[in-house]
């Protein structure tokens, strides 16, 4: 048996070089020919081709819409995939099909509307273009310029109002100033979407380079939040200002909601609350309670008011220990009687989030 193991070695060592021999070539070198002809047949971002590459809108004003288009070449020889056209912005929508194949020498035209919202200054977007494998192929700027060289100190008016009486916060201002040295802006056409809403004859100063809108807000309103806006044009382009507020009664309380941001430890929130009457006069608070809407097992609330020397009173909160160990949001009512005949009692809005302390945090 010795004699015979040398040349069965043998004959299985030359079957196995002949077989070897026989289908080296196949399996390994075809899975990488494979994998080359699947690299080949993606299309190269440089043989695409967009036209217009971007788009400048120039100087545009606010809520103007748009309905563009744009196409995607292919100049290479094998077919393009695409799989996915995605806009950075809400503001963009693609009304055409975002998968689809573009044969060699081929284009697809591409078409998207944009509504423009109400900033002030640069508009920068873009449009990503995906191919296979979800490679990036293209990025197509879209850009623009609000009002050109003008700006306002405020993006909305907020006002609150009585109808027991005149406050100041029922009236504001909105100045819109020039850059570089420009003449004041013209403002015309002005409207207000609500007759509550007035507003003087904007004053213009050359010296400055402002101009001032003037803005009230009436005391007729419903009592609760209110909204409108003030629309018109500012050097030929439209603009539009947004408008809301709280409308009160007698009691008026700042803030409109009082929010105790994070409760993690006991004591008093920073976060108070202030009522006081319109009219400026002294009255006493009879009782005050929350009412929750919704409520964390376990948390502790309580409420102390101080009369203020002018005639307002300051609400706090105080958090009992102890505090849950429990991350999340509780909303609630304060609800507080006054011996105030013809208003006696005012619900306000109360929320807050427990976010309780770790070890070592101070």
């Amino acid at each position: 048996m010795r004699l015979h193991v040398p040349w069965i070695m043998i004959l299985i060592g030359g079957f196995s070089f002949l077989f070897l021999t026989l289908t080296g070539s196949d399996s390994p070198v075809r899975a990488s020919v494979g994998a080359a002809a699947i690299i080949g047949s993606t299309v190269n971002p440089l043989d695409t081709t967009l036209n217009p590459a971007s788009f400048d809108l120039g100087s545009v004003g606010h809520g103007q819409k748009e309905l563009l288009s744009f196409e995607l070449i292919n100049n290479s020889a094998s077919p393009l995939e695409i799989t996915n056209i995605r806009p950075s912005c809400g503001c963009m929508k693609m009304t055409t099909s975002t998968r689809f194949s573009i044969e060699p020498g081929q284009k697809q035209e591409i078409r998207f509307s944009l509504s423009l919202g109400r900033g002030w200054g640069n508009f920068s977007k873009k449009i990503d273009i995906y191919g296979a494998e979800n490679r990036r192929l293209h990025t197509l700027p879209v850009k623009a310029m609000f009002h050109p060289g003008v700006r306002t100190d405020a993006m909305e008016l907020v006002f609150t109002t009585s109808k027991k009486d005149d406050i100041p916060t029922a009236k504001t201002r909105l100045v819109f100033s020039a850059s570089g040295g420009r003449t004041s802006p013209v403002l015309t056409d002005l409207k207000s979407s609500d007759s509550r809403i007035s507003f003087q004859l904007p004053q213009r100063d050359d010296a400055t380079g402002q101009t001032t809108l003037s803005v009230q807000a009436a005391s007729n309103w419903p009592t609760g939040r209110f909204s409108a806006q003030i629309t018109g044009l500012c050097n030929g382009l439209p603009f539009i200002v947004p408008v809301r507020g709280q409308a009160f009664g007698l009691l008026v309380h700042k803030p409109h909601s009082w929010n105790l941001r994070q409760i993690q430890v006991s004591g008093f929130s920073p976060e108070t609350l202030s009522l006081k009457r319109a009219d400026g006069l002294p009255f006493k608070i009879l009782d005050m309670r929350l009412e929750w809407t919704r409520e964390i097992e376990g948390l502790d609330i309580s409420l102390s008011n101080t009369p203020q020397k002018d005639g307002s009173v300051l609400i706090k909160a105080f958090a009992s220990e102890p505090i849950p160990r429990i991350n999340k949001g509780f909303f609630g009512n304060v609800i507080i009687t006054t011996n105030i005949p013809e208003e006696s009692r005012v619900s306000i809005p109360l929320m807050g989030v427990v976010s309780p302390q770790r070890k070592g945090q101070r």
